[in-house]
């Protein structure tokens, strides 16, 4: 009799031990999966948390359009219905606006040299190269800027756009930064005029004479600064007066989310890939996500 209950007892025990974790990490896992409560969300774009995505529609594996195209961002926007996009934007050798990310155009491209090395429509020829989407049969382009704000001039609710300000330029268009970043922030400033996107734009740097150049040149551009780290990117933001922050939602915690309100600064995460990265960064109460699984941020935050 004492054997049968001994032998009871560890069959219990065995079975607590193997299906109790088992149970709680299923608890956790569905709390983590739940949608933000909007009803208690606080920040500072009017209480919700914008989904942009990155590059337009995202950078996925399986993606069929390139980044930084019309037909990305209106993948993102039209039919995914994000809130708005984020995207790279470089000046060309004849000044206009062309997205891309890189600083060298035979890294995504057919074609050689930099942004700033050719003018815009020999850009506007530039292929990109199929390696980087899943329909090799299709030829994309680079695109200018103007083509998006064109694109989404009358849509209403104006997209927000996001734009990365990349600092590449050709030495022997410009002899020194200060030149470049004084025509890139007169290109852009009359640009955002005169499609009237001065609410809707939110330009990011990683560099700060870029910033007060851009903040020189008009006073009323949404700023923000680009930096790993939270309490360097917080010092330069309040001493500036930027719009907001741009940071990886792993370099920042609640308590540092508050402060950045707070003090007036918005944030912008980006790094936001996997479902559980979506999570975490819902749960830090962003104003605005970047992210390459636009679907899944949305169903967390609307």
């Amino acid at each position: 009799m004492e054997n049968k209950k001994k032998a009871r007892h560890i069959r219990m025990a065995k079975f607590f031990i193997i299906f109790y974790p088992g149970i709680f990490i299923m608890l956790c896992f569905f709390l983590s999966c739940k949608r933000v409560d909007t009803s208690k969300l606080t920040n500072l774009n009017n209480n919700t948390i914008s989904v942009l995505g990155h590059r337009g529609c995202g950078v996925l594996p399986d993606n069929t359009y390139p980044i930084n195209t019309l037909e990305s961002i209106g993948v993102g926007i039209d039919q995914m219905g994000a809130d708005g996009m984020e995207i790279d934007a470089q000046l060309s050798k004849d000044n206009q606006l062309i997205l891309y990310h890189d600083q060298e155009l035979m890294t995504m491209t057919f074609c050689n040299g930099m942004v700033n090395s050719h003018t815009k429509d020999e850009l506007c020829h530039c292929t990109i190269s199929s390696v980087f989407f899943n329909d090799p049969l299709k030829n994309y382009h680079l695109v200018p800027l103007e083509e998006v704000f064109e694109k989404y001039k009358n849509y209403a609710p104006s997209p927000i756009c996001y734009i990365d300000v990349k600092p590449y330029y050709d030495s022997t268009n410009f002899l020194t930064y200060a030149d470049y970043n004084q025509v890139f922030a007169q290109t852009m400033t009359i640009l955002i005029s005169k499609y009237d996107k001065l609410e809707t734009t939110i330009l990011s740097s990683v560099d700060n004479n870029m910033l007060l150049q851009l903040k020189s040149t008009s006073p009323s551009l949404k700023l923000a600064i680009d930096n790993p780290d939270f309490e360097t990117a917080f010092q330069h933001a309040t001493s500036m007066g930027l719009f907001g922050i741009t940071i990886n939602y792993k370099n920042i915690n609640r308590v540092q989310m508050d402060k950045a309100h707070a003090n007036n600064l918005r944030v912008i995460l980006w790094g936001v890939d996997t479902k559980a990265a979506c999570r975490a960064t819902a749960l830090l109460l962003p104003d605005y996500v970047e992210t390459d699984n636009v679907l899944y941020m949305l169903s967390l935050t609307k």
